[in-house]
């Protein structure tokens, strides 16, 4: 046992030490010299220091310059985009300085089930189970209790009968599933409550689907490692993080689930 503990640290720290070495190799380049003028518009610094500008001036991916437009002007050159904005208001970026951008591409890539009865919930899975093959996962998040009192993983067997289905209650602490899941994780009625965790029966002892802190397993952990070992798929939940991330006028942020298989990604 104890040769065995080594041999998982051995292997972990390996892992980390490649994707360092490979970061380290190949890291971030800033090559960006796009140039940008923008003008003619409610330009907010967030420096009381300064005078309001007329014109603020954008070199690769930094704010150089920000004056008087005729100031601005000199700077440019055929090649600078000019944004006339019109009397429209420009800001800063925000910053977000706590983050877990993964786990935010993953959640925005799944069904989102919030304010959603039962029965919706049921015809969303199907729709979903449509677009995945026979034996694929379908997760889901944030389903509650307030609009889906009820939930039992019946109306999930008829939605998905050929895949398993995991979906993830709003507070974290509960999952609904259908029976393929359930025979997955290797739970039926004889099995008993672990520690920490639930298993919720009917009257007749059977599981309804409703699964409890620990009694969710480790799906949720087992998905993260599927993500970061998966390039592509990895690559695409970080991008769809980015695009919301810049869709929300957030510019830059602190991620606080730091893996290096992540830091690779953002070069």
């Amino acid at each position: 046992m104890k040769n065995y503990k080594k041999l998982i640290i051995f292997s972990i720290l390996l892992v980390l030490c490649i994707a360092i070495i490979a970061y380290l190799t190949d890291g971030y380049q800033e090559n960006d010299n796009t140039s940008i003028m923008l003008f003619n518009g409610n330009i907010i610094t967030v420096d009381s220091t300064t005078s309001k500008p007329e014109a603020v001036f954008i070199k690769g991916t930094r704010i150089y310059f920000t004056g008087t437009l005729q100031d601005a002007r000199k700077l440019t050159d055929t090649s600078t985009i000019t944004i006339n904005l019109k009397g429209r208001t420009l800001i800063p970026g925000f910053n977000d300085n706590h983050t877990h951008t993964l786990a935010a591409g993953s959640f925005y890539s799944e069904a989102i089930l919030w304010n959603k009865t039962c029965e919706e919930i049921a015809v969303i899975i199907s729709q979903e189970a449509k677009t995945k093959k026979p034996g694929e996962l379908i997760s889901g998040n944030s389903w509650d209790y307030t609009t889906c009192p009820k939930p039992h993983k019946s109306l999930l067997d008829k939605a998905a009968p050929n895949n398993p289905v995991f979906l993830t209650q709003y507070s974290g602490h509960a999952a609904w599933v259908n029976s393929r899941m359930l025979e997955e994780m290797g739970i039926d009625k004889n099995t008993p409550d672990p520690k920490g965790g639930q298993i919720v029966r009917d009257e007749k002892g059977e599981p309804t689907g409703i699964l409890r802190d620990t009694a969710m397993g480790t799906s949720e952990y087992g998905k993260f490692i599927k993500q970061i070992l998966s390039p592509s798929l990895h690559k695409k939940l970080i991008t769809k993080a980015l695009i919301l991330y810049k869709e929300a006028g957030i510019t830059s942020v602190q991620d606080n689930t730091w893996e290096p298989f992540t830091v690779r990604l953002l070069k």
